[in-house]
């Protein structure tokens, strides 16, 4: 009967200061954690529940299952971007002058915000942005 392993798990910002050994020569564990620190988690669980090494194999799993969580995420997140925009620029098409009115939306992003939102404006939206940013001097 195996003694119960302390926990390997780290403590919390840990994970950025050493990967956690996968359990074997295929460095193919360490490569994904160093590449993909929020597989630690998962990593330090498939170990612990094999009691040992794991294989590339399974680990390139938990991979994929961690892209497909983002995959998912991002789609969600494309979708509500994608109607935010577009009702942002029914709304600024209701006004004679949109300008104005796009600024209050426009003012209250962050700068990176900002330019981060400008791939899913609207016509509408993207053109009230340029002459902003033209008023602004940008």
């Amino acid at each position: 009967m195996h003694e119960p392993r302390p926990s390997a798990r780290p403590t919390p910002g840990d994970h950025h200061a050493r990967p956690p050994d996968p359990g074997g020569p295929d460095p193919t564990g360490a490569a994904l954690v160093t590449d993909v620190p929020e597989l630690v988690p998962v990593v330090l669980d498939l170990v612990e529940a094999a009691d040992g090494p794991v294989g590339a194999g399974v680990l390139l799993g938990a991979l994929a299952d961690l892209v497909a969580v983002h995959l998912a995420a991002a789609e969600r997140h494309a979708a509500v971007l994608a109607r935010a925009a577009a009702a942002l620029d029914r709304l600024l098409e209701s006004f004679d002058e949109p300008v104005g009115p796009a600024a209050a939306f426009f003012d209250a992003l962050a700068p990176d915000d900002r330019a981060r939102v400008t791939p899913w404006l609207g016509p509408t939206g993207r053109s009230a942005a340029e002459v902003l940013d033209a008023e602004a001097g940008g």
